[in-house]
């Protein structure tokens, strides 16, 4: 987390400061695609309350508001079992067994944890993915495939009104339990390139179309522009993974200072950077226990650390008052 971001003629990503900031006082449930993982060790080393993709990465809209609105033993009849393993025709295959039973164990307590934390989340924060989705002959829509038979299974195209109408719908039923539930929006700027580029675009234009519609017409909906910030201000391939598809470190690192100035006040993302500052200096301990090197290092981590807990108490201060 320490990269130079000294770019050359950048064409910049303009995003206004949100007009509601999050804060480590608000728990909050992110769930969505890989991208909604890359941000877990940020969220992690500053302390914030958040919840990550609990039932695994999902990447179409409709699967992920299946997933948070279904009960348990709806998902549960998903369950299949291929060559001796036990797998979910909703979930990932981070949700696999030798027996059913113990499948069934793994989700109910999966679903349990989600939905506690989804009944007062502060925030909800999700990464769609694709507008893509696929029907199983017999089981109707499925979150994942698990490399069956090609034959089983029809693929489909989500329009912006078929996002729109459902989330406006499950967003509406969360508040009601929930009525100070704010959510974020954002697509995941991982290109979807198995369907071809030009289908990827379609589908990244329906899902952005879907996201501008519920923003617009709902309050206490925001859109964060990470897609936007991969493919324009970091359209270089030296910010990408191996794979030329997945943003790499240094393009994650930047997004995140993009979304820390949006979405924290001031005190509070100095405060995040000094904690990540904090991270990266318990990570690199000199190659001795022992020394002048050694001494210095823990110098600097026990300074580190008291001025991280004192802003920490004050903010806690801040917070009761």
């Amino acid at each position: 987390m320490t990269n130079d971001f000294s770019l050359f003629g950048r064409t910049e990503v303009s995003i206004r400061p949100a007009p509601e900031k999050m804060g480590r006082h608000q728990t909050s449930l992110w769930m969505g695609s890989c991208f909604a993982d890359s941000f877990r060790p940020f969220l992690e080393a500053c302390a914030y309350p958040a919840l990550v993709n609990p039932l695994g990465i999902v990447y179409h809209p409709l699967v992920l508001g299946n997933l948070l609105f279904l009960s348990t033993e709806e998902i549960l009849k998903q369950n299949f079992e291929s060559q001796g393993v036990w797998l979910n025709y909703w979930l990932g295959s981070g949700f696999s067994a030798a027996s059913e039973s113990a499948l069934a164990e793994q989700i109910v307590a999966a679903k349990a944890e989600t939905d506690a934390r989804f009944t007062n989340a502060g925030w909800l924060v999700m990464t769609w993915g694709t507008a893509h989705w696929y029907e199983h002959s017999e089981r109707g829509m499925v979150g994942k495939c698990h490399k069956q038979p090609g034959q089983w299974f029809r693929k489909h195209r989500s329009s912006p009104e078929e996002l729109t109408e459902n989330w406006r719908d499950w967003i509406l039923r969360w508040r009601q339990g929930n009525p100070g539930g704010k959510v974020l929006l954002t697509l995941s700027p991982v290109r979807h390139t198995r369907d071809g580029l030009p289908e990827n675009a379609v589908s990244k234009a329906i899902l952005r179309l879907a996201a501008e519609q519920l923003c617009s017409t709902m309050p206490g909906v925001f859109y964060f522009p990470s897609y936007e910030l991969v493919l324009d201000e970091l359209r270089d391939y030296r910010y990408f993974d191996s794979d030329l598809i997945h943003p790499g470190p240094a393009a994650v690192e930047w997004i995140w200072r993009k979304f820390s100035a949006a979405f924290f006040d001031k005190e509070e993302d100095l405060l995040n950077q000094s904690m990540l500052e904090f991270e990266r200096l318990k990570r690199h301990r000199p190659g001795h226990a022992f020394g002048e090197e050694h001494e210095i290092w823990k110098k600097r981590i026990g300074e580190k650390s008291e001025q991280v807990r004192n802003w920490l108490e004050t903010e806690r201060e801040k917070q009761k008052k």
